[in-house]
């Protein structure tokens, strides 16, 4: 079975849950409004999880007089793998870390944060990038099971969200009956 199969099923199976327990809050209503939010988590996770995730961390977009070496480095994996360059994002924390996303090869963005450009010259960064980081980070967006990978994270927040609220709704039913 081929991963783009197992995230297509991973995905049904989220979705059911989450429709079962629109079921059970509130009956056909309940998944029919379930079955909404599964749709719209699904669908909002593949065309905004980068958007999402940049905004998350606060990232904003780097440009090339701010960082031309960055670019330099990003520019040359891209092209050796064959795909556009990717939007080039900072997030203002200290910790170094470095990651990639986005739903495909021309909406990609590769995000560094402030700690890991200072920490490191120039040339231990294209070896992160380069090595095992950057290009695997910039190449798994020409693999097609990338964005439903990166989706289900969003799936997964999306359920518990909603066994959380449905605990807690329970929680304050028990409450007014006392």
């Amino acid at each position: 079975m081929t991963s783009q199969i197992k995230t297509v099923l991973l995905l049904a199976l989220l979705s059911a849950i989450i429709i079962m327990l629109g079921g059970l809050m509130g009956g056909r209503t309940g998944v029919i409004f379930a079955f909404g939010l599964a749709l719209l988590m699904n669908v909002g996770s593949y065309w905004y999880s980068d958007k999402i995730v940049l905004s998350m961390y606060r990232a904003r977009e780097l440009a090339p007089e701010e960082a031309p070496y960055l670019h330099k480095i990003v520019e040359e994996l891209a092209h050796n793998a064959g795909i556009p360059k990717p939007r080039i994002c900072v997030i203002p924390e200290e910790a170094p870390n470095a990651f990639a996303t986005g739903r495909n090869p021309e909406n990609a963005v590769v995000a560094v944060t402030e700690g890991i450009m200072r920490l490191l010259s120039p040339e231990e960064l294209r070896g992160v990038s380069g090595a095992r980081g950057g290009a695997h980070r910039q190449s798994r967006h020409s693999h097609p099971d990338h964005c439903g990978r990166h989706g289900l994270s969003h799936c997964d927040a999306g359920q518990y969200f909603s066994v959380h609220g449905h605990f807690w709704r329970g929680q304050q039913g028990r409450r007014r009956r006392r």
